[in-house]
Formats: C-alpha cells, sequence, structure tokens
C-alpha cells in the first residue's frame, strides 16, 4: 500500500504548491500516477485495475477537461519532454476545444499557427535559450518571452 501511496502523495505536494500554476501539472500528474501503479503492478491489469479505476473515475469527472489538457499542452516542460509526454488524443483536442471559443480566442486562425510553432520549436521556440528555459521558467512567462502573439 506504501509504494501506490508515493505517486499519490506526490501529486498533490505539486497540486498543493505555491510556485507552479497547477493546471497542466495537474493533469500530467495523473498521468504519471496511472503509469506509476501500473508500473508496480508490474502491467498486470487483475492487480493495478481496482486502484487505477478510482484514479480515472476523479480524472474524469474532474480533471480531464479541455482546459486541463490545454494547460498541459501549452506548459513547455510537458511539450518538450518526448519521452513521457502525453499523445492521446483529448489533449490537443482540449486545446482546439479552448482556442474555437471564441471569449478565450478572439483570433483563433493565428493562435492555431503560433501552436504549431511552439509544438515543433520552430522561430523563436526553437532559440537554443528559450530550449534552456523550458524547465527553469514557468509556462507563462516561457511563453511571454518567446512567442511572438
Amino acid at each position: 500500500m506504501t509504494k501506490i501511496s508515493g505517486p499519490i502523495i506526490r501529486l498533490l505536494r505539486i497540486v498543493d504548491a505555491d510556485e507552479k500554476p497547477s493546471l497542466g501539472y495537474v493533469y500530467d500528474g495523473l498521468y504519471r500516477v496511472r503509469k506509476e501503479i501500473k508500473n508496480l503492478f508490474k502491467d498486470n491489469k487483475r492487480l493495478y485495475k481496482p486502484y487505477t479505476i478510482i484514479i480515472k473515475s476523479r480524472w474524469d469527472s474532474q480533471f480531464r477537461q479541455g482546459i486541463h489538457s490545454a494547460a498541459y499542452f501549452l506548459n513547455p516542460t510537458f511539450q518538450y519532454d518526448r519521452d513521457n509526454y502525453c499523445q492521446k488524443p483529448e489533449v490537443i483536442q482540449g486545446l482546439v476545444e479552448l482556442i474555437r471559443n471564441k471569449e478565450v480566442c478572439s483570433k483563433p486562425k493565428e493562435a492555431m499557427m503560433e501552436v504549431r510553432l511552439f509544438r515543433d520549436q520552430l522561430e523563436s521556440f526553437g532559440k537554443p535559450l528559450a530550449i534552456k528555459l523550458v524547465t527553469e521558467m514557468q509556462p507563462g512567462e516561457h511563453t511571454k518571452f518567446f512567442c511572438k502573439c
């Protein structure tokens, strides 16, 4: 039981921290907790399923929303971590849903073009300084410095 609670406690610390915005971190944390529990049980579905069902139900009801997945997508720490990045379609769908919302984004075409530059680390996002600062700056600060919008 201690091994299972470890990943969950780490997630709670992330959520409770004051120094980082938590939306994208919560999404990433829930994703990683589920992966870690599966790994603990060596991918034996019969053993890990009771635990991941609880996490999945909480995730589905509260965190699997467009705003959370968009925050995850737009966080350079996660976006550029190719080994651990969640490739599920819901991530990009959440971002698109947010961009299509006229109250949030008045220029969706321009926003999607900028998202492509961000995702592919092109133009200012691909500069050595931008790449170096990915894990050292908060996501919003990183975007302010390197986004053309």
